[in-house]
C-alpha cells in the first residue's frame, strides 16, 4: 500500500513538472532594419506566447535563479503576468534604458524622452492575437537613425507555485542608409514636388477664372446701377419740371383761386399688386396724378420699373408698378 502511494505521488509530481503550461517571450521588430528618410513606420512588439506543456530547465525558476543566469531566460512557467517592460541598451554604459511598460496596475506608458515620439499599446492579460497571454507594442512613425540599437523585453510575474519569475529576450534594430536609399529618397521628393507644382498651377488657374468672373459680375452690376441712377435722376428732373410748370400755370391763371387741397402729395412702396391711394381731402374736380420713382433695386431688368396710374377720381387713384414682389419706392402728386 505504501509503495502504491509513493508511485502515485511520484507520477503527480512528474506530471506537474513536465506538463506545466509555459510562456515564451518573443520580441520582434518590423522591419528589423530601418532606412532613415525612407522607412515610414517601425513596430516593435513583445508578445507572451503560450507554449505546449513541456518540461523546461527554467520552468518554476525563482527570481534568484534568473539572476544567476543573467536574466536571459525567454521560456518558462509564467502563470500570473505582473508587468512587461521594453528597454534599450545605452551604448555609453551598456545599461538598459526603459522605453515603455505595461502592468496589471497601470496601462501602457512610455518613459521620457520617448513620450510623444512613439505610440504604445499593450496588456498583461489580454490580446487580440491568438495564443498570446499579453503583449507590449511600440510604434514609431518615420523612425530616425537614433532608434536603431539593441532592445530587450522582460516579463515579470509568478509561476504556478506563486514564486517570482522573470523572462527575458532581446532583438536588434539595424539602420542602413545607402546611396541607393538617397537616390530613392530624392526621386520620391522630386515626384512630390512635381505633383505639388501641378496642384498649385491648377489652383492658380481656378482662382484666376473665379476672379475674372467676379470682375465681370462687378462690371455688369455697376452698369445696371449707373443706368438706374440715371433713370432716377431723369425722372426726378421731369417731375420737378412738371411741378414748376403747373405752379407757373396755376399762378398765371388765377393767383387768388388756389385753395388748400388743390395739390396733394404722398409716398408708397409700389408692387405688382394694385395700391389704392386715398387723398387726404377730396378734390372738387378729378386731378391729374404724376409719379416718380425714388428707389430702384439694382437687380431689376430693363423695362420692369414701369409705373401706371389708373382709375383716377376725386377721392383717390390706383397705382400699379410692373416690378417683382420686392417693389419700388414711388412718390405721387395729384394736381387739380
Amino acid at each position: 500500500m505504501a509503495s502504491r502511494l509513493f508511485v502515485l505521488s511520484f507520477v503527480c509530481l512528474f506530471i506537474q513538472v513536465c506538463f506545466t503550461a509555459s510562456i515564451k517571450v518573443v520580441l520582434q521588430a518590423t522591419p528589423s532594419t530601418i532606412h532613415p528618410l525612407l522607412t515610414r513606420s517601425l513596430r516593435l512588439r513583445c508578445s507572451l506566447q503560450r507554449q505546449q506543456p513541456l518540461h523546461d530547465n527554467t520552468t518554476n525558476s525563482s527570481l534568484s535563479d534568473v539572476d544567476q543566469a543573467d536574466g536571459n531566460t525567454s521560456h518558462g512557467d509564467l502563470t500570473h503576468v505582473m508587468s512587461i517592460v521594453i528597454t534599450k541598451e545605452n551604448v555609453s554604459d551598456g545599461q538598459g534604458e526603459e522605453v515603455a511598460s505595461v502592468s496589471t496596475f497601470d496601462g501602457p506608458i512610455t518613459e521620457p524622452p520617448y513620450s510623444g515620439s512613439v505610440r504604445v499599446e499593450g496588456s498583461t492579460n489580454n490580446s487580440a492575437m491568438s495564443g498570446e497571454q499579453g503583449y507590449l507594442e511600440i510604434t514609431w512613425t518615420t523612425p530616425p537613425d537614433t532608434v536603431s540599437g539593441l532592445y530587450s523585453c522582460q516579463a515579470f510575474g509568478l509561476n504556478a507555485h506563486n514564486q517570482p519569475v522573470a523572462l527575458k529576450t532581446s532583438a536588434a534594430i539595424a539602420s542602413e542608409l545607402s546611396l541607393s536609399d538617397l537616390v530613392t529618397f530624392v526621386s520620391l521628393n522630386f515626384n512630390l514636388v512635381s505633383e505639388l507644382q501641378t496642384m498649385i498651377g491648377s489652383l492658380n488657374s481656378t482662382h484666376d477664372q473665379r476672379v475674372a468672373r467676379l470682375e465681370q459680375q462687378y462690371e455688369d452690376l455697376s452698369f445696371v446701377y449707373n443706368l438706374r441712377v440715371t433713370e432716377l435722376e431723369r425722372a426726378n428732373a421731369d417731375l420737378v419740371h412738371q411741378i414748376s410748370s403747373l405752379n407757373a400755370t396755376c399762378c398765371a391763371t388765377n393767383r387768388n383761386t388756389t385753395q388748400s387741397g388743390t395739390i396733394q402729395t404722398g409716398r408708397l412702396n409700389c408692387t405688382s399688386t394694385a395700391s389704392y391711394v386715398t387723398y387726404s381731402r377730396p378734390f372738387s374736380e378729378k386731378p391729374k396724378v404724376f409719379t416718380s420713382v425714388t428707389h430702384v433695386s439694382l437687380f431689376l431688368p430693363d423695362g420692369t420699373s414701369q409705373v401706371r396710374v389708373v382709375d383716377e377720381d376725386k377721392a383717390g387713384c390706383t397705382i400699379i408698378c410692373n416690378v417683382p414682389d420686392s417693389g419700388i419706392d414711388v412718390v405721387w402728386m395729384a394736381v387739380e
